[in-house]
């Protein structure tokens, strides 16, 4: 928001939003996801964010 402010626009609403991320196809990607899994099994949990911003 800083940043729009900071380029001259002004900001009269934010809004924020968490959004739901599916991932197919496994297969594909079956050797990947054993290496994550042995990572997250040893390490902790692997943790993902997407996060979206919409001004006005």
């Amino acid at each position: 928001m800083a940043a729009a402010e900071a380029a001259g626009l002004e900001v009269r609403e934010v809004r924020t939003a968490w959004c739901r991320m599916e991932f197919f196809d496994v297969e594909r990607h079956a050797e990947v996801l054993r290496r994550i899994d042995a990572e997250i099994r040893s390490t902790g949990p692997l943790v993902a964010h997407s996060i979206r911003h919409r001004a006005r």
